[in-house]
């Protein structure tokens, strides 16, 4: 007699004290832990996108839904009202026929959202690129006041790279070797990061011979110098066309002219040395000097 087995998928159930969140900030420990708990994570989602050929993205949003999770996605109207509007504020009214108001004031949120719709009538296929890429640029070219903010900036950017490297290498097969560092010699020495994908896995030892921390050592001299020359150079760049000036009537000041008495040092060294030759000749008849028949007069 044959039982019918019937397979129910697990769900996991976690408990009501778990959905709540924990303030105050994370320790040494839990942060390592974590860490090492998200490369293990990410790894998963991307073995998940190579096999079912499904974006990682996707396949994360897909989890958290079949979870019951919110997926936050990206808000492209406030990165326009709230940035790419204040910066190209002439070009998006000129949409609606408006100028920029001579007062100074900012135009209304309901002129805001009549320059986003024919915005994105404008661009339907790149709308979202454009505000993303504004979005990262602005990011980027933010310069935080502090080595604790430019830390936490410089990790939200590499994070953000390798994580880029990865997916494209499990979606099109396209493999990257990178090393991450900062320029600002004072504030960045602790900042460096290095990344391979699988295809490139071993890149750097086998074809630099040098290890993850050799590699970011070579880059940051690499950086480090060409900020110094270019530091330099701008310094002497700056320099006053008067000094320069100063600086070619003071080599064109320097006689050309002999030192008066050369002539006469030189003969009376010319004859101690012939002395000096006739006195070794006379100790040593056989001897032949090449040097006496040269200085003689």
């Amino acid at each position: 007699m044959l039982a019918a087995v019937t397979a129910f998928p697990t769900l996991l159930v976690i408990p009501p004290h778990m959905n709540s969140f924990v303030p105050g900030r994370k320790s040494a420990n839990n942060n390592a832990i974590l860490e090492a708990a998200f490369i293990e994570i990410e790894q998963s989602f991307l073995e998940l996108s190579r096999s079912t050929s499904i974006p990682v993205q996707q396949v994360i949003n897909w989890f958290l839904k079949s979870r019951g999770r919110t997926t936050v996605s990206t808000n492209f109207w406030n990165i326009y009202a709230r940035s790419y509007f204040k910066d190209h504020t002439e070009q998006e009214l000129a949409r609606v026929g408006h100028k920029v108001p001579a007062d100074g004031g900012s135009p209304g949120m309901s002129i805001r959202t009549k320059c986003y719709d024919l915005f994105k009538e404008a661009f339907p296929d790149t709308y979202k690129d454009i505000l993303s890429v504004h979005d990262e640029v602005k990011m980027l070219s933010a310069s935080p006041q502090t080595v604790s903010q430019r830390a936490q900036e410089f990790q939200k950017y590499y994070r953000r790279m390798f994580s880029i490297a990865d997916t494209a290498a499990a979606k099109f097969g396209f493999e990257t070797a990178m090393v991450v560092c900062g320029k600002i010699v004072n504030q960045d020495a602790s900042l460096g990061q290095v990344h391979t994908t699988p295809g490139a896995a071993e890149f750097w030892s086998t074809r630099c011979r040098a290890d993850d921390d050799t590699i970011i050592g070579h880059l940051k001299a690499h950086v480090y110098n060409k900020t110094s020359l270019a530091v330099v150079d701008d310094a002497f760049n700056d320099l006053p066309e008067d000094d320069e000036e100063a600086a070619s009537r003071d080599a064109d000041s320097i006689p050309s002219t002999e030192v008066e008495g050369r002539d006469e040092s030189l003969r009376w060294l010319k004859k101690a040395i012939a002395a000096q030759l006739n006195l070794v000749g006379s100790l040593h008849p056989t001897r032949i000097s090449p040097g006496k028949r040269c200085l003689a007069p």
